[in-house]
């Protein structure tokens, strides 16, 4: 079987350098306290990830170069894979908090793929307090983007603890057919025909969304400070820049109800009180580090085209981007998410007015080592050091369950999605609704935010805020309530106005004349 990588698939293969991993996380915490006896164990998590592969032959396939031609990498069966080479066991020291859990998931982020093998590993980590068993599921972007390893997750799913038996559908040894070179060559150079639309087509496609977007903007005046330019600038941050290849990560949680209780009071968006909520945090973190801009950041907010209906063709990487205006000055809450609400309404219909898949096009059109060259220098030391910050980070806001799940019995207690690091941003923030709360990870570059717990902890804080916020109207007035009066008091008003009250004269009626 051969696989050619898209241009968007192979964009991750390229823009990956030693220091910028291109691989994202799931981490998955279960309590089986739900799970019937003798049905929860982490052999049997390991065999429910083993039959699931069936839905992901990715799982099972390896990148190579594709010789002879200039197109981009694919991926072929792996003659030599083997599931144990690519699970996992370890157990947590006592007590076994979840800041423990993340100073490990730091080393597991901080750690690239072997590339000579197919690009996924799972850590089973159990340990966790309260008897809970942690699922570090790790996957390189080329094969998966948010949307499809999402779909591969619910596969492992119940929607009970003890669902009944189904029958097993039985998992042959993995014996694949060789691949002659040549097949692969002729299928990728067929791919890659099928993508590649020409320099001449690419650079009038790219003027027509140019134009599109100017002409959107110009429709509508009130987008153009709303929304950032088309080659935005963002002001530098101090964790923005030259990255390393170490990583930490910091997790929160927040109440979903709380969330569509502001969401609700304010007539906002859901997505507009999560952003809210990281700008509050990111105020009092820069206030903190002496880092406050005058200017509002800009923010990346990853689109999944699939989700949208816009992935007809399978792709295993289907994103678009929409750059979003974030403001960090001291506003009050209700001023606050009119602002973000203003300029998430006027993003999105930027981008749903003007956005062209781009490139996939121009990723397909370049050789790879041209294609490598450049995006290696556009991450890069020197870009790092000298090219002005497009954007200050990611923010990615993720649908999840609304209805408890169960794997092996043990119901899913949180999930926490963990995106790659990019250079000139150095921050990754994704949120996901999971049932009742709403989960979320600050993922950074080490080197120049050394611990991402203040602003998680501070996402937490912020959201409290809100919540007072609303309970702060002031209700409607009512009728003044009359105090009970004394006897005596009575009495001696009585008498005052008595003294006070003219005495009327009396009326003398005339006789009538006979």
């Amino acid at each position: 079987m051969v696989k050619p990588l898209t241009g968007q698939d192979a964009f991750f293969i390229y823009a990956e350098t030693p220091v910028q991993h291109q691989h994202t996380l799931a981490m998955i915490i279960l309590d089986p306290s739900t799970a019937p006896p003798g049905r929860f164990s982490i052999e049997g998590l390991m065999e429910v990830m083993h039959n699931s592969l069936r839905v992901m032959p990715e799982y099972r396939m390896k990148l190579v170069d594709v010789p002879l031609t200039v197109s981009p990498p694919a991926l072929i069966n792996d003659p030599d894979f083997d599931f144990d080479n690519h699970v996992k066991h370890v157990s947590l020291p006592k007590p076994g908090s979840m800041k423990q859990l993340c100073k490990l998931v730091d080393k597991i982020s901080s750690r690239p793929l072997d590339k000579s093998k197919p690009l996924w590993e799972v850590i089973y980590i159990s340990g966790l307090e309260g008897g809970r068993v942690a699922v570090i599921n790790k996957s390189h972007h080329c094969i998966a983007d948010g949307s499809k390893a999402s779909k591969m997750l619910a596969e492992q799913m119940d929607l009970e603890p003890d669902p009944p038996e189904q029958e097993d559908i039985p998992v042959e040894p993995w014996k694949p057919e060789p691949v002659p070179i040549w097949d692969v060559t002729v299928q990728t150079w067929r791919s890659q025909m099928k993508d590649r639309q020409g320099f001449g087509k690419m650079l009038n496609k790219t003027f027509k969304a140019i134009s599109k977007r100017r002409q959107v903007t110009k429709d509508r005046p009130q987008s153009e400070e709303a929304v950032p330019a088309l080659f935005p600038k963002a002001p530098r941050l101090k964790f923005n820049g030259e990255i390393n290849g170490d990583r930490t990560v910091a997790v929160g949680r927040l109440p979903l109800a709380d969330v569509k209780h502001v969401k609700n009071h304010f007539g906002v968006k859901l997505n507009d009180v999560a952003l809210a909520i990281f700008s509050m945090a990111m105020r009092d973190y820069l206030i903190s580090t002496n880092d406050l801009p005058d200017d509002p950041l800009v923010i990346s907010i990853p689109v999944s085209l699939t989700l949208r209906g816009q992935n007809k063709t399978g792709k295993s990487n289907a994103n678009g981007s929409m750059q979003v205006k974030l403001p960090v000055a001291d506003l009050k809450p209700k001023e606050l998410l009119e602002q973000v609400h203003e300029y998430t309404v006027e993003a999105k219909h930027i981008f749903e007015n003007s956005f062209e898949d781009l490139m996939n096009g121009y990723v397909s059109m370049l050789p790879p080592l041209l294609a490598k060259g450049m995006l290696s220098a556009l991450f890069g030391k020197t870009a790092g050091r000298y090219m002005p910050t497009p954007t200050n980070g990611v923010v990615s806001n993720v649908p999840g369950p609304p209805i408890p799940l169960y794997m092996k019995g043990a119901v899913v207690d949180g999930v926490y999605p963990i995106g790659p690091v990019m250079g000139l941003q150095g921050m990754n923030v994704t949120l996901m609704s999971v049932n009742d709360h709403l989960d979320f990870t600050v993922h950074v570059c080490k080197k120049n935010l050394k611990d991402a717990w203040p602003i998680a902890e501070g996402m937490e804080r912020a959201l409290k805020v809100l919540m007072a916020a609303t309970k702060t109207r002031k209700p409607a007035r009512k009728a003044a309530a009359k105090k009970p009066v004394k006897k005596k008091a009575v009495q001696k008003k009585a008498a005052a106005k008595k003294k006070t009250t003219p005495k009327k004269k009396p009326t003398v009626k005339k006789a009538k004349r006979s």
